[in-house]
């Protein structure tokens, strides 16, 4: 999957809809209170 996210530009990793992705499967690694991160956006 690292693979894949290499190959894209750095542009898309500034775009707040690939942050987002990013923040989601961090999210569900990490387990920290998805709920929190919602309420901060």
């Amino acid at each position: 999957m690292n693979d894949s996210l290499q190959e894209q530009p750095l542009e898309i990793s500034t775009s707040p809809d690939f942050l987002y992705k990013i923040r989601e499967l961090e999210g569900h690694k990490s387990h920290s209170d998805p709920k929190d991160n919602s309420h901060q956006e």
